[in-house]
């Protein structure tokens, strides 16, 4: 976007810095004028040649001459005049005549005398041309660029992104998740109180509003939102963060009112979840943040909409009474120390759920889970290969195991069994750097 206008002001200089020497060298190049009201309203009187000649002789008031190829225009005390036609020859004698009389004198323009308007100011069509050129290639920048950007995020036919649920992955649900047992149980109770709040709200009990997924990377907080798709039975809106921003003023704050509105849906049978993936992307603290100007702004203005939505001003009032205005908000993050204290208040998001690294016996429920997935008979001691695998997060373990059989594949074919040897071999492989293991070919 930045490049688009740079580009655009570039060229728009380049345009003026031409037209500018091109009028220096050849005179031609002015400003485009327009008549005054006076001029366009007032019709000069129509006189005789005679009467012209008559009145530049006597010296009578005669002003502003303007000579034309077929009529001349004059002024009198005033009064503009024009006599036509011309007899030939007209031009030669009466530059003699206006010489001898002292009488200031022009040529007009054509098209001006052909009117009857000798001597008004007139439009340079070149002149005007050369000012709105860069203003036209300006406006075709940035529409192709807007276009580009609506075309990027998917918004072509579809008015402002239109946040469509998604669905969860066929067979795929909190029984899928280990070593989260605790994050499992109190997001199902966060659950339980969006699709039944009625025995809550009959102790008084005011449903959650959102619920903060805090962790390492890799620690499982999109897996728990994925899970929740599938096993919740409710309207699943899942969206990034960084996808509410937009290079135009008041889009992010668009976007963040639009997948409210559609969550937030009277007319649907079910309630909905919004899950946004790296609210820290959003959410940053207000002031805190290294930009400035207009980019500042309109990331405060994003944050504040979403503060906004979550408040539920733009709910009814009172307890929602269809299931299809009941919306919880899931997010998550790795930087919660960087988010907007406002953002995290009770009263948005009113639970923080917080994942740390697995232990070892979680590491090694973790490990099982995966090792079913894979169609290999296993040869280990995944309780020792768990306690290995000391500080890796669940995205590590899965990627070990993976690992570990993509070795024992190229070992023993299809009729591999999973080993020791492979196991340690996949440790030490995803241990390494990410740089470290990619292979160097000459």
């Amino acid at each position: 976007m930045d490049r688009a206008l740079a580009a655009c002001a570039l060229a728009c200089a380049l345009w003026c810095a031409a037209g500018g020497e091109e009028e220096r060298r050849s005179g031609w190049l002015r400003a485009p004028t327009l008549p005054s009201r006076a001029q366009r309203l007032e019709a000069p009187r129509l006189t005789s040649y005679a009467d012209f000649l008559r009145a530049a002789s006597d010296k009578a008031g005669v002003a502003d001459v303007r000579i034309g190829p077929d009529a001349i225009g004059y002024t009198v005390r005033g009064e503009r005049r024009q006599c036509t036609p011309l007899p030939s020859g007209t031009p030669w004698a009466l530059v003699e005549l206006l010489g001898r009389s002292k009488v200031d004198f022009a040529a007009a323009s054509p098209s001006g005398a052909a009117r009857g308007t000798a001597g008004a100011p007139t439009v340079d069509l070149l002149a005007l041309a050369s000012l709105l050129a860069p203003a036209v290639f300006l406006a075709a920048a940035l529409a192709a660029e807007w276009l580009k950007h609506r075309r990027s995020k998917g918004f072509i036919g579809r008015r402002g992104g239109d946040p469509r649920p998604a669905r969860g992955t066929p067979g795929f649900g909190f029984s899928a998740v280990a070593g989260l047992e605790g994050a499992t149980a109190e997001l199902g109770e966060m659950i339980e109180m969006l699709v039944s709040p009625d025995k809550f709200e009959r102790l008084g009990i005011r449903p959650a509003r959102g619920v903060l997924l805090v962790g390492p990377p890799g620690t499982g907080k999109t897996l728990l939102a994925r899970a929740v798709a599938a096993d919740a039975g409710v309207r699943f809106f899942a969206r990034a963060a960084p996808e509410f921003h937009a290079p135009w003023v008041g889009e992010g704050a668009r976007n963040v009112r639009e997948l409210f509105a559609r969550a937030r849906d009277a007319r649907a049978r079910m309630p909905a979840v919004i899950f946004i993936d790296e609210i820290d992307a959003l959410g940053v603290e207000r002031g805190g943040s290294l930009l400035s100007g207009a980019s500042h702004r309109e990331y405060d203005a994003t944050l504040t909409q979403l503060l906004t939505c979550m408040d539920g001003a733009l709910a009814p009032a009172g307890a929602p009474t269809a299931p299809g205005e009941r919306v919880l908000v899931i997010a998550a993050t790795n930087r919660y120390e960087v988010l907007d204290r406002a953002l995290t208040r009770p009263g948005r998001f009113d639970r923080v759920i917080q994942l740390r690294l697995p232990g070892a016996r979680a590491r090694e429920r973790i490990l099982r889970l995966h090792c079913e997935r894979v169609h290999a008979p296993i040869d280990a001691d995944l309780g020792a290969v768990a306690r290995r695998a000391r500080g890796m997060s669940g995205a590590q373990l899965a990627a070990l195991t993976n690992e570990a059989a993509v070795r024992a594949l190229r070992r023993g074919g299809d009729e591999a069994r999973i080993g020791e040897d492979d196991f340690t071999a996949a440790l030490e492989a995803v241990r390494r750097p990410a740089a470290d293991r990619a292979p160097a070919y000459e």
